[in-house]
């Protein structure tokens, strides 16, 4: 088995590159730097959010099953990075309780994580009886 770098993993590449790119000149910018440092971890966020497509498409989990649930797609910290984003931007500080807000995101990258060291095997039993409970079909 190869790597396919088709037209779909080609294209999220070329954007992951550039907006990762991107990410690091706000992060090195000096004018209003705490929001573009918000900004730059957003956009590292959206990054992490289509890499497993990325990755899916050039059939890297085929060759290398061990990489479900990589914990790079971590969602429900946008909604929180872009008020952050905003909060910063419009008052030059981030609100008193921004630790609280990216709770759910940080919950849900310590779960992938966790999922992520656990043996293949187990990985698949467990995802295959919980897809089977959940399935409408069965």
């Amino acid at each position: 088995m190869n790597l396919v770098l088709g037209w779909r993993s080609a294209s999220l590449l070329v954007a992951a590159a550039i907006l990762l790119c991107l990410a690091a000149a706000l992060a090195s910018n000096l004018r209003n730097r705490l929001a573009n440092r918000v900004l730059g971890a957003l956009i590292v966020t959206l990054v992490g959010v289509f890499t497993p497509w990325l990755i899916g498409f050039a059939g890297a989990y085929d060759q290398w099953p061990w990489l479900t649930f990589l914990p790079v797609a971590v969602p429900l910290l946008v909604p929180a990075l872009l008020r952050l984003y905003v909060e910063a931007l419009l008052k030059g500080a981030l609100p008193r309780h921004w630790r609280v807000m990216l709770l759910p995101g940080l919950i849900q990258f310590s779960f992938q994580a966790i999922s992520f060291c656990l043996p293949l095997d187990l990985k698949n039993r467990s995802w295959a009886r919980r897809s089977r409970r959940c399935s409408p079909w069965s």
